[in-house]
Order: structure tokens, then sequence, then C-alpha cells
């Protein structure tokens, strides 16, 4: 099946220039199942289960193991976290993870397997399960991948400093337990007490275009490094992604990711086997895979009228066909528009992918709002892809409303809003004026 998404062609640019890092976060593991069916945790169960084991080596809790069940149950992960590190040996804990993770039954998915179709520069990874590398084994004739830990970081140069792929995992392996970083103090003290450690992020995210996969959109293991760096890589032209499910944030705080964090937002439709991750991996391979240097190459952001223009038109077919005429011939009058794309709908399209291309292409999106184009199903996702782009610079966008009251807008669109009973040659030639398309 066809990624429904869109992929933004900066990061088809960022692979093939071997500068993409994937940072991949717990949730492309928690569909695998264990001997005993349940799917390996993440952070609310992890710590439950480490809970039930302290307790069953009759450790000692401060205040009892009450208190640290309520602390979990409230969302404070790295406390409980920190309680139970210190209540059980490196041992213990060690034989804790290995129950865990060295489950027979624990072995690469799909998923896993269809990351190494693409050339990534390298891949980070809060896991501290071994499935990437057993995946990477599996796609690369038993190779084993080169692996880093914060802890190497001490003792190495940079795996940045040469070109080859490497695994790091940011937050410890199981195979070097003394490395796992679980409570608070442990996540402070690599950042703040490790300067190797924090330049290599920083340089990291500074120099390359990471995109996050696996992660809810509000992890403990996610905030700990965007909330730290990026007021750092904010001050670059670099932006990075997150792969989530649709619906995750709405439009306002989509928009404050993009514009404080410089973290755009890729939707995708969910379902309970999450099945579009594995889409939108193969259609990126396709994309880098087919794609020419011409066709990636971002457009320049553009400052005057010296240049050619695409346009991007959206309606409703009554729409396009009561107007079609008067829009050509408006649109004739502007030399420096290049070509014109309809929207009225996706049978008017190939695919998503063709939907996506005319987006990426289009300086200027003029909407024609009456009471049909509301009820096009795809409407809101499309207006939300086009918002965004507005937002970070990439296009402009032109509502002109034939209805008194498109009560479905955003209000800051509404806001905007040119509301008109008919449109001609005349008023619609003013309106692109004013807009200086």
């Amino acid at each position: 099946m066809k990624f429904k998404g869109t992929i933004p062609p900066e990061i088809i640019q960022a692979i093939k220039s071997n500068r993409c890092i994937l940072f991949v976060g717990s949730g492309l593991s928690a569909k695998v199942a264990r001997t005993n069916g349940k799917k390996l945790p993440l952070w609310g169960a992890f710590l439950n289960e480490l809970l039930d084991y302290a307790k069953s080596k009759n450790a000692i809790f401060w205040n009892g193991p009450e208190e640290i069940e309520d602390t979990i149950k409230k969302g404070n992960y790295l406390l409980a976290a920190q309680e139970l590190q210190e209540c059980i040996s490196l041992g213990e804990f060690s034989e804790f993870l290995n129950s865990i993770f060295r489950d027979r039954k624990v072995i690469p998915t799909t998923t896993h397997k269809n990351v190494f179709k693409i050339p990534f520069r390298a891949i980070l990874t809060t896991n501290y399960d071994s499935l990437l590398e057993g995946a990477y084994a599996l796609t690369h004739e038993g190779q084993v991948p080169v692996k880093f830990t914060q802890e190497d970081l001490k003792t190495i140069s940079s795996p940045l400093r040469n070109e080859d792929f490497f695994l790091f995992k940011i937050h410890g392996d199981i195979d070097r337990p003394e490395s796992i970083v679980l409570g608070s103090r442990s996540y402070n003290q690599i950042l703040f007490r490790t300067p190797e450690y924090l330049h290599f992020l920083e340089t990291l995210f500074t120099t390359h275009t990471v995109l996050f996969v696996g992660f809810s959109g509000n992890d403990i293991d996610m905030d700990f490094v965007i909330d730290r760096l990026s007021t750092i890589y904010s001050r670059t032209l670099n932006k990075h992604y997150i792969l989530l499910p649709n619906n995750k944030f709405n439009l306002t705080e989509k928009r404050r990711l993009l514009l404080d964090k410089r973290l755009e937002v890729i939707d995708y439709e969910a379902d309970s086997n999450h099945s579009e991750v594995d889409n939108f991996f193969d259609a990126l391979n396709e994309l880098q895979t087919n794609s020419s240097e011409q066709d990636i190459k971002p457009k320049p952001r553009k400052r005057n009228f010296d240049f050619k223009s695409d346009i991007f038109i959206i309606s409703s077919k009554n729409f396009h066909d009561k107007y079609e005429n008067v829009i050509t011939k408006t649109l004739s009058k502007f030399k420096h528009i290049e070509s014109q794309m309809w929207f009225i709908g996706l049978d008017s399209i190939k695919d998503y992918e063709d939907l996506n291309r005319n987006i990426e292409r289009s300086d200027n999106v003029v909407m024609f709002f009456d009471s049909e184009v509301l009820k096009m199903k795809e409407i809101e996702s499309l207006f939300e892809l086009i918002t965004l782009r507005e937002i970070d610079e990439k296009i402009k966008i032109i509502p002109i409303a034939i209805v008194s009251d498109p009560i479905r807008l955003p209000v800051f669109i509404r806001r905007r809003m040119i509301f008109m009973e008919e449109l001609n040659e005349e008023n619609l030639t003013n309106i692109l004026k004013s807009y200086k398309i």
C-alpha cells in the first residue's frame, strides 16, 4: 500500500547527501511479543515490571513500594526509575533487563528490517534492546553494526568524524548494563556532567537532519534531547521531523513545535498495528532511490518578482466547473506564473504522492471555499499540510470564500478570509495583486 502522508523533500535530500539521522524510540518495538504474551513495555509498563521484580527480590524501599507505584501512576517516570534503581544491585538490574529483552521470541520485526532499506547516516536509539542490531545482521549478510554508547565518548573521538554508518545507543545497551541510563540522576549526569556527550549531540543536531520514529510526541526520552538542544539548533537552518499518528497534535501544537523547536510533524493514519509506519519506510526508500538531485532540491524562498511561479488551486468540483475559465484568464495576466495545478478531490489526482509533489512545487495556494469544498473528507488534512508550509515560509495561502461563514475553518484563517458573492476577473486580479504573488 502507498503511504498516505507527505514526505518532505528535505528528508530525501538529506538522505541523498548522507546527512539524515534516524532516531528510534520504543514505539518501534512496542508490538514485539514475549513468550508470556506481553508486548515489550513502554515507560510505564517497564517501571511497573521493574517494581514487581524489585519486590520479588525483597528490595528495601525508602518508604514502601506503594509510593513508587503511585509515582508511576502520576507519570513521574524518572523519579520512580531513580528510586527503583537505588533499590536493586547492578547485577539484579541486568538480570531484569535480560528477562525482558533476551526473551527467545523477541526478534526483529519487518519494521526493524525496513529501516535498513534506507541509507541513513546513522541510527540513534533510546532503546535498550538489540532488535536494531539483529535487523542489521539479517539485512547485511550477518554483519554486525558499529555500535557506541554514551560511555564510549569519554575515550574515543566522535563517531561523526568518519563516514561509516554507526548505531548509537543513547541511553545505554543491554550488553553493557553499567551504561544504562534510567533515573533522573542518570539523565542529568550524562547531559550536564559529560561534555563529550553534549558536544556530540550538539554537532549532530546542527549538521544533520534528524527523523524521529517510534515516539509518541511527549516522550521523556525525546523531550530530554529536544528541550535541551532546540535552543542550539533553532539558530541554524536545520529542521527536524517526527513521524506521528494523525490527530496526535492539533494545528496550534504543530505550529509551536515548528516555530519553537524546529520540529515538523509528519502525520500518518493510525491503525491497531501502525501499518502505515512500514508504508512510510517503503515510500521513503522508493523516493530516495528514484529521485534525482533536481527532483529533491528544495525551492528557494522568493523575495522579488524576478521568478517563475507555480500556483496550486483548491476548490470543489462545482466551483471548478463554474469558474475555471475566469481563473485561467485571470492567471494568464500574470506573466511570472508558470503553471497552475487544480485539486478538486482525490479523484483529480493519481495518488497522494502526486498531490504532495504538486504542493511542494507551488509557491502560492489559492483556496476557494464554498459550501461544497468543506464536505471534502481530505480537506482538513490538506489544509493542515499547506498551513505548516506557510508557517515555514515555503508557500503563501490566499483564502477566498464564496460562502458567508465557513465556520469549520480555524480562526486565524477566517480573520484573513476574503469574502465575495461572485468571482470575476477584475476582483480576482485585485486580490492576487494585493497578495503580491
